[in-house]
């Protein structure tokens, strides 16, 4: 009975570990990711089921800058229609929050307090995508750091 109680205990402390290990993992994760995204970057593409929308050179304006403190800035240019402006700044802020490779974006004028937009998105060799398929499609937009 007591050698039960021993082989009992001893799993139990390793279950024990093992899942204490696997949280430190995941956060450590996120923390690399936000260091990572943290900077300036230009849009270089936009890729629409596999499909490239070409970037005006207004379009090729937009940017998000990432800071430390999970806010953001996204300079999101688009090109004026009907003899208005020839190139307008339809721009947001707010913050972040990033869990595994999901972001989540809640703007600062946001209704829905609380809600934000949730993309996938992965950042690799200073190359940042952001990825949205909802709806059947699949949507990415792509930017370099600057």
């Amino acid at each position: 009975m007591k050698k039960l109680n021993l082989l009992i205990l001893f799993i139990a402390a390793i279950t024990i570990i093992s899942c204490k290990k696997d949280d430190d993992a995941s956060g450590e994760e996120n923390t690399t990711s936000n260091s990572q995204l943290v900077g300036t970057w230009k849009i270089v593409s936009i890729v629409e089921d596999e499909i490239p929308e070409d970037l005006s050179d207004c379009r090729k304006k937009s940017n998000y800058v990432f800071k430390s403190d999970n806010t953001y800035v996204n300079e999101h240019f688009v090109d004026g229609g009907l003899g208005t402006a020839p190139c307008l700044d339809d721009g947001f802020s707010g913050t972040y929050s990033i869990s595994g490779n999901k972001i989540t974006f809640i703007e600062d004028d946001s209704e829905a307090e609380g809600e934000g937009i949730v993309y996938e998105f992965k950042v690799e060799n200073n190359v940042f995508s952001l990825i949205d398929n909802e709806g059947g499609s699949i949507y990415v937009e792509t930017y370099t750091k600057q």
